[in-house]
């Protein structure tokens, strides 16, 4: 029940409701049984109210998390780079930033090779 309230509320904007719900579940949806594209997509929908509430050490933790499993991804670096920057830590937000600009470079290279 908490995981479909956390949904409910992030579709009525209601941040702090949603990461309340879906933070009590995070470590235990496993448990449910869904696919791990499926538990990813809650961790999208916390990270989304994270950031829309700017939640920006908490939000710094899930995109850490993130680029550890999955660091060539460029939205992951840009919202490494906007988060590190509305901490004030400037040097890492543009080291995430131009890996971000690196990573769209590439993968654009190889979307015209295709």
């Amino acid at each position: 029940m908490p995981a479909a309230k956390g949904m409910i509320a992030h579709a009525r904007g209601d941040w702090e409701c949603a990461i309340a719900q879906l933070e009590a579940v995070l470590p235990d949806l496993y448990s449910t049984g869904g696919s791990h594209a499926q538990q990813d997509l809650f961790e999208q929908i916390y990270l989304d109210a994270l950031i829309r509430d700017q939640q920006y050490h908490k939000t710094l933790n899930v995109l850490e998390k993130r680029n550890a499993s999955r660091g060539n991804i460029p939205v992951i670096q840009r919202e490494l780079a906007n988060t590190y920057s509305q901490l004030g830590r400037s040097d890492e937000a543009h080291q995430a930033s131009q890996l971000a600009l690196e990573l769209s470079q590439r993968y654009q290279k190889v979307e015209q090779t295709v």
